[in-house]
């Protein structure tokens, strides 16, 4: 920006002032200063603009049609600086701007929405963006600036991404309906000892398909996997189609028909993490966290 521009620009309150009073003593006073330092102001704007802006004499001053013109631009001008003055306050406090989340499939059977509505609530003016991927695709995205935030599954912090757990989800067996052990309040994982296992990809979600098949091994077995997948609702997809069984998040239980949701004993958790950039963790990450929380903290004491 040029010095006559900004010189330009930083006299117009001083004009506005002038120009609605039509009286600089009384423009000094709302301005809170002097009139001699106002009427300086006011020469420098003209002499930038190359234009008298205001008729002069000893009982009235008055809008010349340059200055009339000017007036409702340099409005216009103020208006928009005030605004955006207001924007960057709201954005830089968390309460404006826009922001890219990431989630795992899984979240979209229960916790995405909720912790959606409640930061929509709290931060109307936030435009969302969202982005469907697995914990390593949402590291990748952050990595490259591709997302801000993410709901990933945990281990997955490095150097770079740092993550916090937010809800701590038990195990549950996704099994056929006809299934002999879909009939009770629990069952055990060696129940599942002779069974085929549909799981989640080896090569997509590397993390959750090897816990799982560790903690068949601590149950004194090995699962006999059939058939892999990515997406949550493929997996149950393939349980209805009775292909096998599924281990999954007590959380991700879509409504399929032809598929029981049974609780596995002893205890496992499945952690759910929000992942973001230690480097670019700006307020509206912050906040998205913070609901987050939140609302993972409503849902456990629901269940209790």
């Amino acid at each position: 920006m040029s010095t006559r521009t900004s010189r330009f620009l930083e006299s117009l309150p001083f004009f506005v002032a002038v120009a609605e009073e039509l009286n600089f003593g009384r423009a000094a006073h709302r301005l809170g200063m002097t009139q001699p330092p106002l009427s300086r102001r006011i020469r420098t704007l003209e002499e930038v603009a190359g234009v008298v802006l205001f008729k002069r004499d000893r009982h009235q001053v008055a809008l010349t049609p340059a200055g009339e013109r000017l007036l409702g631009h340099a409005r216009e001008i103020l208006s928009v600086a005030g605004k955006a003055a207001i924007e960057i306050r709201q954005v830089d406090r968390g309460l404006d701007g826009r922001l890219r989340v990431g989630f795992v499939s899984s979240t979209t059977y229960g916790v995405l929405a909720r912790i959606v509505a409640a930061f929509v609530t709290r931060h109307p003016a936030v435009e969302l963006s969202f982005h469907e991927a697995t914990t390593l695709a949402q590291l990748d995205l952050l990595r490259n600036g591709g997302i801000d935030v993410g709901l990933v599954r945990t281990p997955a912090s490095d150097r770079i991404v740092r993550t916090a757990v937010i809800l701590r989800e038990g195990l549950v067996a996704a099994l056929p309906s006809t299934h002999p052990l879909a009939g009770g309040a629990t069952i055990e994982l060696t129940d599942l000892r002779d069974e085929h296992f549909v799981m989640y990809s080896s090569r997509d979600i590397p993390r959750l398909h090897d816990t799982v098949i560790k903690w068949c091994r601590e149950a004194g077995f090995e699962a006999r996997v059939v058939q892999e997948a990515t997406q949550i609702s493929t997996l149950t997809a393939f349980v209805a189609a009775k292909l096998g069984v599924a281990l999954l998040p007590s959380g991700a239980r879509p409504p399929i028909g032809g598929v029981t949701y049974v609780p596995v004993t002893p205890a496992h958790t499945i952690d759910l993490a929000c992942a973001s950039v230690r480097a670019r963790s700006g307020a509206l990450v912050r906040s998205f966290i913070a609901v987050s929380r939140q609302v993972c903290r409503d849902m456990e004491l629901e269940e209790k």
